[in-house]
């Protein structure tokens, strides 16, 4: 696997407290106007500020990992559902 070698750039915040994200880094994660972005402390008092895209891939590639791929879930699913609804109209 290769490892990226991390680039630093300096922006200064603002009094309403904004950051400018250099273009170099909204290029590379795809940030556009209007992203949505998720932000926390990490270790040592970093601030680590994280696309919600990728939050959402990494959770997709989890779940994903859990069984094998010829599993569909979905499809059990509706036919739970659909058990579970058949017994609501029976009862």
């Amino acid at each position: 696997m290769e490892r990226k070698t991390a680039v630093r750039f300096a922006s200064k915040i603002d009094r309403a407290g904004r950051v400018v994200i250099p273009v170099k880094i909204r290029e590379e994660l795809g940030l556009k106007a209007g992203a949505t972005v998720m932000i926390e402390t990490g270790p040592a008092g970093c601030i680590v500020l994280e696309p919600r895209t990728s939050i959402l891939r990494g959770a997709q590639d989890y779940f994903r990992s859990l069984a094998p791929e010829s599993e569909v879930w979905t499809e059990e699913v509706i036919k739970e559902r659909r058990r579970d609804a058949q017994r609501e109209i029976e009862d």
